[in-house]
């Protein structure tokens, strides 16, 4: 008895809530850019519409603006790759201009051993140019 009253209380919640929203808008259509707020993207990827939303040089300054937790180590260095290309530690990407980034992307320290062998204990992130 006590479940049929817990689950009755949990539909009608359910039911006044989407009564509530006002409806549904398609995708794309005045009402529905209106109330939608802007996404953020992945926690561990930047894309270049996100690059370009922030006025800043440096790849470093975007990415400790965007995603300040892809800089923080984990024990171990962070590497960066540049497409596959090893640059160095974290600190190297205040030399990388943020205008010709597509992409920064985390990657995990057990997926960037399997994508880059050892030696990126700490992860790694990944830098696409233009």
């Amino acid at each position: 008895m006590r479940v049929r009253l817990i689950t009755g209380v949990f539909a009608a919640t359910i039911a006044v809530t989407a009564c509530g929203s006002g409806g549904s808008s398609a995708p794309g259509s005045p009402a529905a850019a209106q109330t939608t707020a802007p996404q953020r993207g992945n926690s561990r990827l930047i894309t270049r519409q996100e690059i370009e939303s922030v006025p800043l040089e440096t790849i470093y300054d975007v990415i400790e603006r965007l995603r300040p937790n892809m800089l923080r180590s984990r024990g171990s260095p962070i590497m960066v790759y540049l497409n596959t290309t090893l640059l160095g530690e974290v600190s190297t990407l205040r030399g990388i201009q943020a205008s010709s980034v597509r992409q920064v992307e985390f990657v995990s320290a057990s997926d960037a051993t399997t994508r880059f062998g050892t030696g990126v204990p700490g992860g790694a992130i990944v830098i696409t140019s233009r």
